[in-house]
This record gives C-alpha cells, structure tokens and sequence, in this order.
C-alpha cells in the first residue's frame, strides 16, 4: 500500500547513491525499490550511513546478466543476494523479488523481514512509500514487533538479537509482544550463541570451540585484537566480532574455505571475514607459514590490540609488552613513522580511538590525542563503520555515558573523529541510566 510516511528520497538517501540507483533501473529493465536502515532511519528522522538494500523485480540470473554486461563486479551469498561494492567502499545488496521460482509481491517481500517497522520501502523511480498497514501503525506510535511473515528460524539468531537491541537502545522504540512470548524468543536467541559463557571470566575457549571446526586443522592459530582486549578487561559481549591470526598463507585459507563452502568474504583488506550460521563475524588474518608474530602485531595501530591468546596453550601471549596497557586501560600506539598508513586507514583509526576510549573508559596518550585532533579525510566507508560503531555502544553503554564523554572531550579540543560520532549521535530520545547488555 502506498502511504506518505518520510521525508522525499532527496531526503533519506545521498544523492550520489540516488543517481547510481536510476542508473541501475535503467540496466536492469525493471524497477527497483530501497528498504533496509536508509528507509527506518529516515522515516524516524535519525542520521544514517549504511549498505544500501534494495529489491526488484528481475530474477537473479537476470541481474548476474545485466550487472556483467555493464562491467559490474559483485559476490553472491548463500542467500541468493548480490552484493556489488561502490567505489566509495560501500555496499549494495540486491534481492530479487523471485524467490525460489516464485514471484512475491513488493509488500510480501517487506513483510518477510524481521521487525514490523522494516516492512516499508521507497518506490525510487516514483519516490514514494510502500509499507504494510501493521509497520506504518507501529512506526506512527513508535512501537515494533515480530513481521507478520518473518521467518526467524531462517535468520542468523546473532543478527536478529542485535536488530533487536539496535530499534531499542539506538532508535527509542518500544517492543510489542503480540504472542505473549515474543520477549522470550529474542531473549532466547542468546543461548544459540553461547553467550552466557561468554560473560565467564575467559570467553576465549568458548570462542575457540565455536570458531575451529571452520579453520583448517593442524596449525598454530592466536586470537587477537577486541576478543582479548575485551575479555581481559571481562567486558566481551554479543557485539564484538573476532580476529584470529593463523599461520599459513591466504590461499590456503581460501581454497579451504572453499572445501567446506563456508560463508566467507574479502575484507578490506583482502583477508578472508568468515561469517558463521549464528551471524558471528571472524576475520582470519594469515600471518604466512614463517611469518613473524611481532611483524604482523607492530601493523596493528593501537597498542592495546598487540595481545593475543593461543589456541595451542589457551595462555595469553605477549610478544610486543602491551598487557600492562590493556589491564591499566591506557591508549596509546607505537606506530613508527606516521606515515607508513594510507589517509584512509588513518582516518579508521582516529575514529578507533574515539570509539576504543569511549567503550572501555581508556586514557588516551599525548600521541593520540594528537591523532584524533588531526583533520582526517573521511569516505562513506567511516560513515557506515562510526554508525557501527555508535549502534555497538549504545548497547553496551548508557546513552548518558556516550554522551558525557563527547560533552567532556568536545571542551578540550576540536576533532573531526570526535565530531563524526557527534553528529551521528543522537541524545534526543531518552538519557536515562539503563543497564549494559540485555
């Protein structure tokens, strides 16, 4: 049905993006709809950056066929959606209307997906809003609940829970249980990933029995990065994605990937991000069957990411001295020469900081306060990774500590890091104390 719900699409979506969609209308001869975050976020007049997410109506060899014609490169998922990556470092993913050889219709389609509110779309070439009654009810009240047609055991439990968490903590909405146990069902999608573990003084074992049967066998393999950090520091959570270090070389990795047909893509930086069926992200780093562990640790950009926890011993390593700076929560990097990284990874890094001093309340040194206050040239990739990152924390922390620790440095300097969480962060809905996690 359509409905005036939101702001015009000149109004939810950059205009470079509005430009590539009714170029891509006219490729693939048929019309395409926008849905997803960009679509909630503007109707709920919140600051966005993410993937795009549209549907058409072609079917999916159809859009192989035209998006090859024209040159464009795209992956596929296990789900049958196309994933085309923009020049800007952002994602579109494309789903087709023909599901198992059977044609939905648009509002069938938006109805499938999880929560009622993300059951409306923007028609682009006519600019206007398809919705279903229930998601324009409950978007109008401020209210969300399980889609009428959701199929949630065909979902990844993990990115559900965080969907669910995110229209709460991020957008203020209020959850409807319409069966009486519907709280209960997200609450229980915890126990698939075994998070209750987690929360254990060392999730890390945990973590390997989850991750290993998807790794090759047989070589020296060392958690590093936020899954340390974090579980020193007993603050892991259902957020924080992993990083593992192996010892072998990419192709290894990938032709084993490839063996066992296990969900995975290349990350930016051409490593291997191995999706599990529970919605966990793992980015596998090969170190090289001789590589060094300090090489590949002295890459890493904050000192506090240089511990690591071996799967051969399950004891913490600590090859570059950087546990005393994670147990005394002190911020600070020995990066060398500053200019060895690329402007794009430095502006990753600056927005790092931000978010690493916010989430575990760490001291940053005199170097990077510095970095942080340094003009830093952000792409659309840092807008979707400071959205990330600003949704993580609002689940994690209360909306008054986020938003006390932006006032507090905001007094003392002007940064354009500082800045980006700033404008993305809204503290208009609710600045109340709430607890961390569920």
């Amino acid at each position: 049905m359509s409905k005036k719900m939101g702001p015009p699409l000149d109004k939810v979506l950059p205009a470079v993006y509005i430009d590539f969609l009714h170029g891509l209308e006219r490729i693939l001869g048929t019309k395409i709809y926008l849905f997803g975050g960009w679509v909630t976020a503007g109707i709920l007049q919140k600051s966005y950056f993410g993937d795009i997410d549209i549907v058409t109506e072609g079917s999916l060899p159809r859009i192989k066929k035209a998006l090859n014609l024209y040159g464009l490169k795209f992956s596929i998922n296990p789900h049958g959606t196309v994933r085309v990556r923009l020049s800007d470092g952002n994602f579109l993913d494309i789903n087709s209307l023909n599901v198992k050889g059977t044609d939905l219709s648009v509002i069938d389609f938006l109805r499938s997906n999880t929560f009622s509110i993300n059951a409306c779309g923007i028609d682009v070439s006519q600019d206007c809003y398809i919705s279903s009654d229930l998601c324009f009810d409950d978007l109008s009240s401020k209210h969300f609940r399980i889609g009428e047609q959701a199929h949630l055991q065909e979902q990844r439990p993990l990115s559900v829970l965080r969907s669910w968490l995110t229209l709460q903590d991020s957008y203020g909405l209020t959850f409807i249980d319409t069966t009486g146990n519907d709280r209960q069902k997200m609450i229980d999608l915890e126990l698939v990933w075994p998070s209750s573990n987690l929360r254990e003084p060392n999730p890390l074992p945990v973590l390997k029995s989850v991750i290993e049967k998807y790794l090759p066998p047989f070589m020296d393999i060392y958690t590093a990065k936020g899954a340390v950090r974090c579980s020193l520091l007993n603050e892991f959570t259902l957020w924080d994605d992993v990083d593992v270090l192996i010892r072998c070389d990419l192709s290894t990795i990938i032709n084993h990937f490839e063996s066992i047909e296990v969900e995975y893509s290349l990350n930016h930086y051409g490593n291997p991000k191995l999706l599990l069926p529970e919605g966990q992200s793992v980015d596998v780093i090969p170190i090289g069957a001789e590589g060094r562990l300090t090489d590949i640790l002295f890459d890493f950009f904050h000192h506090c990411d240089r511990v690591l926890w071996s799967w051969q011993t399950e004891d913490i390593c600590d090859p570059t001295s950087a546990l005393e700076d994670v147990i005394s929560r002190q911020l600070r990097f020995y990066a060398g020469p500053i200019d060895k990284y690329s402007e794009e990874d430095l502006a990753y890094y600056a927005l790092k900081t931000v978010y690493l001093s916010i989430r575990h309340g760490m001291q940053m040194d005199d170097r990077s306060f510095h970095h942080i206050e340094s003009p830093q040239a952000f792409t659309p990739h840092h807008h979707r990774l400071c959205v990330a990152m600003l949704k993580e924390l609002s689940s994690i922390l209360s909306i008054g500590q986020t938003h006390h620790w932006l006032r507090s440095i905001d007094q003392n300097m002007n940064s354009s890091a500082v800045n980006m969480f700033k404008m993305y962060f809204n503290d208009s809905t609710h600045l109340g104390d709430k607890p961390c996690g569920l």
